[in-house]
């Protein structure tokens, strides 16, 4: 079940600058902050299924969420991982379609909800809003391209190392060379990376016994990030 979660003013949102929504007037961001609606999402929650249709924009304030297909063999493939203050189903709504993919927490997640009728008032007094989800939808569309030929062109051992380097970019809020800790499942990890559970697990001891890593339960604590970028040849 879904857990209704106090709303948090959009206003004072610790986030909202990282969002479409910061050009909004005070008089406008108190009026969406009474018409949308939060929910506390836990851990493996669903949060729209694919095949199903959009009401509306969905935004993270808190937690993590990933974007994924199903395969025949029933094998997730995430395409994306959402942090906080960024919105998910921009596609789905702008083109009236239903939902490509299915989107589920990684972790407690609190996810604010704005309808359609609501979305439309603000691209209609707010034209730049379509501007932002334009080069939104075009980010995801360049991230999509770069996975696929990361699939088709480098080894299981390279994609380990981009994936570890696109997830501490998502979360990551600071550009500094810090050590960085993730709590990802290593199922996730595979399923980002296109490969077996098992596989991942044996890289993921092999960058750890290279120093590049450590492993603290589900937490795996990035330490060298030029050391990841060399092996997954992303140019430092």
């Amino acid at each position: 079940m879904k857990s209704v979660f106090e709303k948090p003013s959009c206003k004072e949102c610790d986030v909202r600058f990282k969002t479409y929504f910061n050009i909004l007037s005070d008089e406008d961001l108190r009026d969406l902050s009474i018409e949308k609606t939060c929910t506390l999402y836990k851990r493996n929650q669903t949060i729209y299924h694919e095949g199903t249709s959009p009401n509306g924009l969905y935004c993270v304030n808190s937690g993590k969420i990933k974007k994924f297909r199903n395969g025949e063999n029933g094998k997730e493939q995430i395409i994306q991982f959402i942090a906080p203050g960024q919105l998910f189903g921009i596609k789905a709504v702008i083109e009236g379609s239903k939902y490509t993919t299915t989107t589920t927490a990684i972790e407690d997640s609190l996810v604010c909800f704005i309808n359609n009728r609501k979305i439309f008032h603000l691209i209609m007094k707010y034209p730049n809003l379509t501007n932002y989800m334009l080069i939104s939808l075009s980010r995801m569309l360049e991230e999509a391209e770069t996975r696929m030929a990361s699939i088709a062109l480098k080894t299981v051992r390279q994609r380990v190392a981009e994936s570890l380097l696109i997830l501490v970019n998502t979360y990551k809020s600071d550009d500094s060379n810090t050590q960085f800790e993730l709590r990802i499942s290593r199922e996730d990890l595979a399923n980002s990376v296109g490969s077996a559970t098992e596989t991942v697990i044996r890289i993921l001891k092999e960058f750890k016994e290279a120093r590049l890593i450590s492993i603290n339960g589900r937490s795996i604590i990035v330490l060298d990030f030029f050391g990841l970028m060399k092996i997954s040849n992303i140019d430092c």
